[in-house]
């Protein structure tokens, strides 16, 4: 399944509220895509793996990472 949602006004990673686009896929067996463009060129991504793990990367739109976290199964 795939849905692409687009949204109004909800705080970037820059800290301004922004208009901007969701986009959520996922399959029945584990994977879960859950990604966030903001119209500034800001990004959240969510990332959930047919092994369990997961992926969680916020990006600003100047490039800047802020945050890039990664679990494994074995760290739950």
């Amino acid at each position: 399944m795939d849905t692409k949602i687009r949204f109004t006004a909800e705080r970037a990673p820059c800290g301004k509220y922004r208009d901007g686009l969701r986009h959520r896929e996922h399959d029945d067996h584990g994977l879960t895509i859950n990604d966030v463009t903001y119209d500034c060129g800001c990004r959240r991504l969510h990332h959930e793996f047919h092994d369990g793990s997961c992926r969680i990367t916020t990006v600003r739109h100047d490039g800047r990472v802020l945050s890039d976290e990664h679990s494994s199964p074995r760290d739950g």
